[in-house]
């Protein structure tokens, strides 16, 4: 039997337990349910630091998120974050950006799908539906409001 190279055995282990990518194309099916839930879960759970919110309708997931850099206050009768009064110097965005499950699919969810589809810790879009962690709505909802993730 002829000898092996130790260094051989070395590479050829190295290259047996290499990752290799795997483009894979699938079809995801996401209910208008689901992406509600996603706003509220953002909404409710993760965006406050960046954003407050008007007009916001839990059963038809709307909802205006004003961009204001931490002077959000919490209103107890309606349990969630609101714009205080808007300022004459225009500290955030005063019109808000109005968010629909549409507009959220669109620049929101898929956004997020393409950013992070990279990554090999990655999950997928599905695992990230299905668990509705706060954090990955958050970034949903800046990709959705400022195109990319800016705050954290």
């Amino acid at each position: 039997m002829p000898e092996v190279d130790t260094m051989d055995q070395s590479a050829i282990l190295q290259r047996l337990n290499e990752s290799i990518k795997l483009p894979i194309e699938s079809t995801v099916y996401i209910t208008r349910q689901d992406v509600i839930d996603l706003i509220i879960t953002a909404v409710e759970g993760s965006i406050n630091y960046w954003a407050a919110v008007s007009e916001y309708d839990v059963d038809y997931g709307t909802v205006k998120v004003h961009v204001e850099h931490g002077n959000c206050r919490y209103n107890n009768e309606h349990e969630h974050y609101i714009v205080p009064h808007l300022y004459a110097d225009g500290y955030y965005e005063a019109e808000g950006f109005s968010i629909t499950p549409e507009n959220f699919l669109e620049l929101g969810i898929k956004r997020y799908d393409a950013y992070w589809s990279n990554s090999k810790d990655y999950k997928g879009i599905i695992d990230a539906i299905e668990n509705q962690d706060a954090d990955n709505c958050d970034s949903m909802m800046q990709f959705c409001v400022l195109g990319s993730i800016v705050y954290g």
